[in-house]
């Protein structure tokens, strides 16, 4: 096939005519929005006029028509350079991490307090980079130490810790933290006032002079029964010893007691009753001083028969005997004289 003048004309105008639309347009490579235009929405990425002419190091600038956007640098945003250097440092939370950048995590973090007493206690606010909450210690028993133990904001309010001596029981009472000696009734030695001072279940026991025994004597001629605080006289003119110290009365007077006469009948017999007129009968002394009533420090009671065949008064603490006396040996019951020991 021959080439005419005509296509030789276009031949020769083609590569023309591309570099002058490429200078006009003023793009060396055309970016599309999209694959169906590739020149839709063109972005100038060169630094060329529109006119195709440039001047090295001119950035985002050019005479062309349309303000092209240079994307050859970020903009101004205060963000993160293109280093990927970190942000400033900030101040340091609970959080893990180094915010302020010093090398060390969660520095500085304050401590917490809470709970009263024995309970108190300070602790960090952050552990392992968490927020942790106060928490009191667990409360214990009040005792004597100067200290609140149970944590209810008063110290040393428990109870008194017990105790007690042989006379009984007491506390030991707690003062400025110091347990004082216990209160509980004192042991005290014996004394001669009707009452158990050593608490050891006796009454005025081992007081020299305190109380006086009392003799029990027989006569065998006379059936008289006789009772002296002298031992000789419960021995001599006839008398047989039954029982020394058969009972005892006290040797003075004290709140509840009253004195006990010897007593001596027309008869020549003697008997001892708490009359100072001796019931008519003729008053020989005071033997002691005899209990009114049951029971006092101790005391038990005398019982009192009488024999109208030999007008022989018969005394003895023992049940036993006065009911005999009165069964088989013709006494009779004149009831109770008073209370010994």
């Amino acid at each position: 096939m021959r080439i005419g003048p005509i296509a030789r004309s276009i031949g020769g105008l083609v590569p023309g005519l591309v570099a002058g639309l490429v200078a006009g347009l003023g793009w060396g490579c055309a970016v599309g929005s999209s694959s169906e235009d590739p020149f839709g929405s063109a972005v100038s990425v060169g630094h060329g006029s529109a006119t195709g002419d440039s001047e090295p190091g001119a950035e985002g600038s050019g005479s062309g028509d349309g303000g092209a956007t240079s994307v050859g640098q970020p903009p101004e945003t205060g963000g993160p350079s293109e280093s990927g250097d970190p942000p400033p440092p900030g101040a340091e939370i609970c959080n893990g991490l180094d915010d302020d950048g010093d090398g060390s995590i969660d520095e500085d973090q304050p401590d917490q307090s809470c709970g009263m007493g024995s309970c108190a206690v300070t602790q960090p606010t952050c552990v392992q980079g968490e927020s942790v909450p106060c928490t009191p210690a667990l409360p214990g028993a009040e005792i004597c130490n100067g200290l609140d133990d149970d944590c209810n904001g008063t110290v040393d309010d428990g109870p008194g810790q017990p105790c007690s001596t042989a006379c009984g029981p007491g506390v030991l009472a707690c003062v400025g933290g110091v347990e004082q000696a216990c209160d509980a009734p004192p042991v005290l030695a014996e004394s001669c006032n009707l009452d158990d001072d050593d608490c050891d279940g006796s009454t005025d026991e081992g007081v020299a002079g305190c109380r006086v025994g009392v003799h029990r004597s027989y006569h065998p001629t006379t059936e008289e029964h006789f009772y002296t605080t002298s031992l000789p006289e419960a021995q001599c003119c006839g008398f047989t010893l039954e029982t020394s110290d058969f009972y005892h009365l006290y040797a003075g007077p004290h709140p509840g007691l009253t004195a006990f006469h010897r007593c001596i009948k027309a008869s020549g017999l003697h008997f001892y009753t708490q009359s100072p007129t001796c019931e008519g009968q003729t008053l020989e002394g005071v033997m002691g001083y005899i209990a009114t009533a049951a029971g006092v420090a101790g005391s038990v009671p005398l019982y009192r028969v009488y024999r109208p065949a030999s007008t022989d008064h018969f005394y003895t603490t023992s049940a036993a005997e006065r009911d005999a006396a009165v069964a088989s040996l013709g006494y009779l019951d004149e009831g109770v004289a008073g209370y010994v020991w």
